[in-house]
């Protein structure tokens, strides 16, 4: 039998998933509240290498800074605690972060500590248990306009594996679906989009994102001219029918 709670740990030591649906990163630092800018940056990305995650859902962020007072005093620097907040939410974003884009974060909360410790930065994420998927990502645009992330990789019992065409056709075809009815049916009356999605008991599976949004984090777009064509997901789509 497999243990679930087991597996899940595993993974999140591996950094293939958030635990639960939570994510926990300490960033050691020589002094919270006067540094460096670039070494900052440098430190947080080099804990981001280490997921091979994202979420694509609606996040909770925590951002908590542990610093010194003995350090804070004798330090000259004038940096401030909302451009250490700012580098810190920068760094966590985006196709080199942990979530897409800032239009998910639902709560931000910040905190400064005075510790006798080292200083530190927590950073805390909680999201739903399923809405995140493996990197690489690509994103593809739907009949809607926006940009669904989809992932060049998936889970199975065996590991991790690259997606074959087949499963990214099916993917393809049931969010194509969707957004495509539920885009038609808004033409007809003043509802927006939520609203459809709500009353027809009908959504995505991703969340969509705007092409500003996702060009400016770094992702890569496959736009709905290019990919339509493809043999897999033609196929797909004409099953769903």
């Amino acid at each position: 039998m497999i243990n679930v709670f087991e597996v899940e740990r595993r993974g999140y030591q591996e950094g293939t998933n958030p635990m639960m649906g939570e994510f926990k990163s300490d960033v050691y630092v020589e002094n919270i509240c006067f540094y460096d800018k670039r070494w900052l940056i440098k430190n947080i990305q080099k804990e981001m290498e280490k997921i091979k995650y994202i979420f694509y859902g609606k996040i909770k962020t925590n951002i908590i800074l542990f610093y010194n007072e003995k350090m804070h005093v004798e330090e000259q620097n004038d940096a401030t605690f909302d451009r250490i907040v700012k580098s810190v939410c920068q760094c966590l974003k985006g196709s080199q972060g942990i979530y897409i884009d800032k239009c998910q974060i639902e709560k931000l909360d910040i905190a400064q500590v005075e510790t006798n410790d080292e200083p530190k930065i927590t950073i805390e994420i909680y999201g739903n248990i399923d809405e995140y998927v493996l990197k690489p990502l690509m994103m593809y645009e739907m009949p809607d306009g926006l940009f669904y992330p989809i992932s060049l990789r998936i889970w199975s019992r065996d590991g991790i594996k690259d997606i074959d065409n087949e499963q990214k056709g099916i993917l393809l075809a049931s969010i194509y679906k969707i957004t495509k009815e539920l885009t038609y049916s808004n033409y007809s009356g003043s509802y927006t989009l939520n609203d459809l999605m709500i009353t027809s008991n009908k959504y995505p599976m991703l969340n969509g994102f705007s092409k500003e949004n996702v060009v400016r984090a770094g992702f890569d777009c496959c736009y709905l001219c290019q990919w339509s064509k493809d043999k897999a997901f033609r196929v797909a789509l004409k099953r769903l029918a």
